[in-house]
């Protein structure tokens, strides 16, 4: 009798444990997810205010968002190790794809073929697809975050003067998006003991 106990608890206790695990890619997730958000917020805000300072905040923040992506890739997958180093490599060299054309982008503001401003928007725009394609191929958390940064870029090209209005929405709804796309999934046998 007692020995279906202790069973009982290795199993409730692996349960618990895959289940913490779950709620932590969770948080690890949305916090990530939140300072893309957070970032790509500032940037637009900065590059209205300041239209040719901005530029060298988006190259830096190009960066920024690929260490996150990176470093979320790594976490998310702590068991499979040999699955999140080969896709480590593949989105590594996705993000070194965005670095060439920040570099492009570089030498064309240097030689005065195009301003630090439409640099700054393109940067945007190419932030937000790469995003948006890492979500495509890598994790469903970054669509979401690219079709913001997507709309950010377009919300600063086309409507320049309701800008706020349209932006702080958007954040909002997006970080709603975000944490229903990556809450914990429910386990058959959870759903069927409901």
């Amino acid at each position: 009798l007692p020995f279906p106990q202790i069973t009982d608890l290795q199993f409730n206790s692996h349960f618990v444990y895959f289940k913490i695990m779950d709620t932590s890619r969770f948080k690890i997730s949305w916090v990530i997810a939140s300072i893309m958000l957070l970032l790509g917020f500032i940037g637009v805000v900065l590059t209205n205010v300041k239209k040719d300072g901005a530029w060298t905040y988006w190259q830096y923040i190009v960066f920024a968002f690929a260490v996150l992506s990176l470093a979320y890739n790594l976490t998310s997958k702590r068991e499979k190790w040999r699955s999140a180093l080969y896709t480590f490599w593949h989105e590594l060299l996705h993000w070194v794809g965005l670095v060439l054309c920040l570099l492009l982008l570089s030498f064309m503001v240097k030689i005065g073929i195009i301003s630090r401003f439409i640099a700054s928007l393109e940067i945007l725009l190419l932030l937000g697809l790469t995003t948006y394609l890492v979500g495509v191929y890598f994790d469903k958390i970054f669509i979401g975050i690219g079709i913001v940064l997507g709309l950010f870029a377009a919300g600063l090209a086309l409507f320049e003067q309701y800008l706020y209005i349209i932006v702080i929405p958007l954040v909002i709804i997006a970080i709603g998006i975000l944490i229903w796309l990556s809450r914990p999934k429910k386990d058959n046998k959870q759903m069927n003991d409901q």
